[in-house]
């Protein structure tokens, strides 16, 4: 298992996100596997797909930015920035979210997925401001 397919599995995540492919976003999680992020966490891929699911209803044009890289045996670290547009419906205007991505990969799936952001960034544009 080489160090470059540990962080492919990562931006094939990533890939799924922006471009809202719900079934290849889930697809990147073993059957086993833990997920946390500010806003939540998880240990079944329905909860993930609700997640998902949310993000290609609230959110557009969702673009991605990888800033650095680490790999390190099957764990990736990944310092990105995200933008996207509100779709409405409560979720207005273009935002900007750095974040950090950890994953720890088994057999070209995610085992153990941590994400960190600022949750502000998400909840005002959810009010609109």
């Amino acid at each position: 298992f080489m160090a470059a397919q540990a962080a492919d599995v990562l931006f094939r995540l990533f890939d799924a996100w922006k471009g809202g492919d719900v079934d290849a976003y889930v697809a990147c999680f073993a059957d086993t596997f833990a997920s946390a992020h500010p806003l939540g966490s998880t240990t079944q891929h329905s909860h993930i797909r609700k997640e998902i699911e949310r993000v290609v209803e609230h959110w557009q044009d969702r673009e991605y930015r990888i800033l650095e890289e680490i790999t390190q045996g099957d764990t990736v670290a990944v310092e990105y920035e995200m933008s996207m547009t509100g779709a409405g419906r409560g979720f207005e205007g273009r935002i900007t979210l750095p974040g950090l991505a950890l994953a720890t990969i088994h057999k070209d799936r995610i085992v153990r997925y941590r994400e960190e952001f600022d949750p502000r960034v998400v909840l005002a544009a959810r009010m609109g401001e």
